[in-house]
């Protein structure tokens, strides 16, 4: 899993992934708790996103958009752990 982009929107306080992919395409949003929303690609079922609502929340600390690539490791590996466990799981059933 490689995620590709990066986008921080202020006013709505999210942070927006794009995962395997370039540009967003249709997809069906899962919401896997903690405020973490996967986008699951209606062509293929491969998950290409993922938002985290009140992003703020995670990170008070004010977020400017070159104050992010510090937080990205935290983020990634926070997301993969609810992939990991949760995708699995669902696939599995």
């Amino acid at each position: 899993m490689l995620i590709r982009e990066l986008a921080y929107d202020t006013e709505a306080d999210e942070l927006d992934l794009l995962i395997d992919t370039f540009k967003p395409e249709p997809a069906e949003v899962i919401h896997i708790g903690n405020d973490i929303f996967l986008r699951r690609s209606i062509k293929n079922g491969k998950i290409v996103g993922a938002t985290i609502a009140n992003y703020s929340l995670w990170y008070p600390e004010p977020i400017a958009a070159g104050e992010l690539e510090p937080q990205y490791a935290e983020v990634r590996e926070h997301i993969i752990r609810y992939l990991t466990v949760k995708y699995k799981t669902v696939a599995a059933s």
